[in-house]
């Protein structure tokens, strides 16, 4: 009698030892506060951002490949520049200013980048940015009127128009800012300047003969022309692909 109690006590005790080990397995598995299960979670979430930031970083690697548009619009409470697809798809802004007016952009010639006039800060600047907006510089200090920037077609140059001298005159600087130097010298307002497509000359306009009127001279400032000669004024001059002509 006593034997068969001493095995029934062993049974008892290894359904309670098996009991308990299971019971603290399951409860380790399903602990939220268990190490293994948060390093399991940390690694599936950082796989996760790190899927989402590789996928940005394509996207930006990738734009540069893309035809895009480049446009103005105040979708967003204010005057922006945008781009998107020729699909019209991918729509992004690319200036991103909650009150500033960013205008007058001018698209580098390998479309990488653009230059536009900003009043940021509440002064007239000029300003480069890439075609995702993050590189933003400014190439003009805003100490006077910068804007109606035009990369040159070789893109080392852009032409542009200030009054740091006391009237609107042409300008031309390096696309990293650099050496600005006038183009124009003269008491009447000129403004608009255009490059030909050789990048050879400049088109301008300029009321230096009472009306406005479409002059023309090298990137030098030098060989200075008044081409249209009208009565009436002339605006936004605009060259032919084979630089042969101006509408």
């Amino acid at each position: 009698m006593k034997k068969c109690n001493y095995k029934f006590y062993i049974l008892v005790f290894a359904f309670i030892f098996l009991g308990l080990n299971i019971n603290s397995k399951v409860t380790a598995s399903s602990n939220p506060f268990n190490d293994e299960s948060n390093q399991s979670e940390e690694r599936r979430e950082q796989t996760g951002s790190n899927e989402q930031s590789s996928q940005e970083e394509q996207e930006e690697e990738q734009a540069g490949q893309r035809n895009y548009i480049f446009f103005q619009s105040e979708r967003d409470g204010n005057l922006d520049i945008y781009r998107m697809q020729e699909d019209g798809r991918w729509i992004k802004n690319i200036t991103r200013t909650k009150v500033a007016l960013e205008t007058d952009f001018s698209l580098s010639p390998d479309g990488k980048f653009i230059v536009f006039w900003s009043n940021r800060k509440n002064k007239d600047y000029i300003l480069r940015t890439d075609i995702n907006g993050k590189r933003t510089v400014f190439l003009t200090r805003g100490l006077c009127f910068d804007g109606d920037p035009k990369w040159s077609p070789d893109g080392k140059l852009v032409v542009y128009v200030s009054n740091r001298d006391g009237n609107h005159e042409i300008y031309l600087m390096h696309s990293d800012g650099t050496n600005p130097r006038r183009l124009t010298d003269h008491s009447a307002i000129d403004n608009s300047p255009v490059w030909s497509p050789g990048g050879a000359n400049i088109a301008f306009i300029s009321n230096r003969n009472g009306t406005k009127n479409i002059y023309v001279m090298n990137r030098v400032g030098s060989n200075l022309r008044n081409i249209s000669n009208a009565r009436g004024n002339d605006f936004l001059p605009s060259w032919s692909f084979d630089g042969t002509r101006i509408v």
